[in-house]
């Protein structure tokens, strides 16, 4: 028994010493397919990105846009739809960057066997001078994934692997999936909801001290409309449909930019030509309703944007603005610190009157109003500027009147 396991394993060794000398001694092939001497041809010379203005891939036609607040590429044919940056880019590097390899010597009879005849691919390069070229792809080598190519009369390999953008493009992978241009969304100013029931619309807009506010004055949660405005900014179609009419369940305008989605997440967004599918994230962004959106901060202001400060309070008159030198009062940075971390309440507020005005403070000119009057729960009413009336909490109220008193 132990004999025959000493010349299985001696067999074995032979075998492995065996396959570790052909891996060693056999070369490799000279050139990348494994045929010729390496030797690679650009297929346009000297062409840059920037010259290509129109490609054609079988039946789609991408042209470079015209309108510089628009997309940067359009699909015209068929179409028209925007293109997708990011995939044309990727297909016009590998234009500009693409080159043959050494002559296969492929007679027209076996053309078919490289997929060349009729081609899968046929491209059209249109440049910024009014030269127009072409070159055929054929099917894609399975020992190294290079595409063979007839190119330069004759055919040949691909030098790289070629990206599908190219080398087997679609429609859905060409299409841009943005709901919103980007240019739409980079300085958002007004936001307006607009459900399609029974539920009221409402607004909320950009103050010049960078809140945001409601058309009644009530603060806005910055927080969460930055964050809607981001989920907008990223957000992705995830089905292309195609349909050309949907039933809105809400409608969001965006700088005048409207849509309309249906209650299955069917939307016409401002960036498509027809109708998309839109993921859960963003119908649970823009189905929100308005008490979701208000804020529970006193103040939204970004410290570093607060340029003065006054304070007319508890018999106490103060006030500190800031230069490039910093504070006039050092004292104001921790009167600050503590208006933004306070917290309040603007949805579960009593009907009552507030009373005489008890004390202000103002902040880059927009005025915080405290009053007399308290609620049951001995918090005390406040507004800002001409806002809907809130409850400050009574350990708020005492820590502000702590920092105004370090004044």
């Amino acid at each position: 028994m132990e004999e025959r396991q000493s010349r299985l394993l001696t067999i074995m060794a032979g075998m492995l010493l065996l396959l570790v000398a052909v891996i060693v001694l056999i070369p490799e092939p000279d050139s990348d397919d494994g045929t010729g001497s390496g030797d690679f041809t650009d297929f346009l010379p000297d062409l840059q990105e920037n010259d290509i203005v129109a490609v054609s891939l079988n039946h789609i036609t991408l042209e470079r846009a015209a309108d510089p607040n628009g997309p940067s590429w359009r699909i015209t044919a068929p179409g028209p739809l925007n293109a997708d940056d990011d995939a044309v880019n990727e297909l016009l590097n590998a234009i500009a960057e693409l080159q043959c390899g050494d002559d296969l010597n492929v007679d027209d009879e076996r053309r078919q066997e490289f997929g060349l005849n009729p081609p899968m691919v046929k491209v059209n390069v249109k440049t910024n001078t009014g030269e127009s070229h072409e070159i055929n792809l054929g099917r894609i080598s399975p020992i190294n994934q290079r595409t063979f190519l007839e190119c330069l009369g004759a055919v040949r390999p691909s030098r790289r692997v070629l990206p599908t953008a190219l080398s087997a493009p679609t429609l859905d992978a060409l299409r841009s999936r943005d709901l919103f241009l980007p240019q739409d969304l980079a300085q958002v100013k007004h936001i307006e909801m607009q459900p399609h029931d029974q539920v009221a619309p409402f607004s909320i807009f950009r103050t010049k001290n960078n809140t945001w506010r409601f058309e009644d004055g009530s603060l806005a949660n910055g927080t969460a409309v930055r964050s809607l405005i981001r989920t907008l900014r990223t957000a992705r179609a995830e089905q292309f449909l195609d349909e050309h009419e949907i039933m809105a369940a809400i409608s969001i305008s965006v700088d005048g930019k409207t849509m309309d989605i249906s209650a299955d997440r069917i939307a016409d967004a401002p960036a498509q030509d027809k109708t998309v599918k839109i993921s859960e994230e963003v119908w649970l962004a823009v189905t929100r309703v308005q008490a979701d959106w208000l804020s529970n901060r006193l103040i939204e202001d970004d410290p570093s944007r607060i340029t003065s400060i006054s304070v007319n309070m508890d018999g106490k008159k103060w006030h500190a603005t800031r230069t490039e030198e910093g504070w006039s009062d050092k004292n104001a940075e921790n009167l600050i610190q503590v208006l933004v971390s306070a917290q309040v309440d603007r949805k579960d507020v009593p009907d009552i009157e507030p009373g005489p005005e008890w004390g202000s403070i103002t902040i880059n000119e927009e005025p915080l109003t405290l009053y007399n009057r308290t609620n049951d729960r001995s918090g005390r009413m406040a507004r800002n500027g001409d806002s809907p009336l809130f409850v400050i909490p009574v350990e708020q109220v005492a820590e502000i009147l702590n920092a105004v008193a370090a004044q």
